[in-house]
């Protein structure tokens, strides 16, 4: 499964080397407003605000044409960016981020709630973005993803981007993205988070994100549940119980035919 995996990431870069689309954006905190051009043509779009949070969809400056992506960012200083990349770098007037296999566009969020923590671990950036209250928890959402990479490239090979990066949100959500994930700020702290559920996103990384799902099926969610939530508890010799409870919870909620089977 490594090689294969490995080998499709490899023919997936071949055909996606192209020059990078340029983005060029200002974000008019005030107004909730960002505009600026793609490649020389302008565009505008309205950010929602969500408790001083703004997370823009890949589709933010237009349809996007394209898999690789320069977005140079003018923000005010008090605020925060996050976008998927390969590469993120602070620069005199706000960011500049790199991403060279893009999936749809490049999601970008804003918040001046986030301080930022950064590490290196096997030439991949490791990142949080998170509030004042959850940065508490950095060092050990840092020791987790550092073990589960190593896992996990084990398994699969090299890891697919530059960069991984937590960021927290004023709502409930938990989804994996290009290079990064975005989960609740509610939910930072509970044990699941680092048992579990990080884990479950830095695995759609490889399985679901980098090599992706069709439409018959979501095989990527099924494959990343049983090596990743199945997996940790097999290895506290749980497996048994939660096989159990998964197929109660199946039948549990399975749409039922009138013959009553699933």
């Amino acid at each position: 499964m490594k090689r294969l995996l490995s080998m499709f990431l490899l023919i997936t870069s071949v055909f996606s080397v192209n020059a990078a689309t340029l983005v060029k954006a200002k974000a008019d905190m005030t107004a909730k407003v960002i505009s600026g051009t793609v490649d020389g043509k302008p565009f505008q779009s309205a950010m929602t605000d969500l408790n001083g949070t703004f997370i823009l969809d890949g589709d933010w400056f237009g349809e996007p044409k394209d898999t690789s992506y320069v977005l140079e960012l003018t923000l005010p200083e008090s605020y925060t960016a996050i976008a998927e990349s390969d590469r993120a770098e602070k620069t005199k007037y706000g960011y500049k981020f790199t991403l060279k296999h893009a999936k749809y566009g490049m999601m970008l969020g804003i918040s001046d709630k986030w301080q930022v923590r950064t590490e290196k671990f096997n030439g991949v950036e490791l990142a949080v973005y998170f509030s004042k209250e959850n940065m508490q928890y950095a060092d050990t959402y840092f020791d987790r993803i550092k073990e589960l990479m190593n896992m996990y490239s084990d398994m699969f090979g090299k890891y697919p981007y530059g960069r991984f990066a937590v960021a927290d949100v004023p709502y409930p959500i938990g989804h994996a993205h290009v290079s990064l994930t975005f989960i609740s700020d509610r939910i930072v702290a509970m044990p699941f988070m680092t048992k579990t559920s990080l884990g479950h996103e830095l695995l759609h990384q490889w399985l679901g994100v980098s090599v992706e799902t069709d439409r018959n099926g979501n095989w990527a969610e099924g494959l990343t549940t049983y090596l990743a939530d199945r997996l940790y508890e097999k290895q506290e010799g749980k497996d048994v119980q939660y096989r159990k409870a998964a197929i109660i919870d199946i039948m549990q909620n399975a749409r039922q035919k009138e013959d009553g089977s699933c």
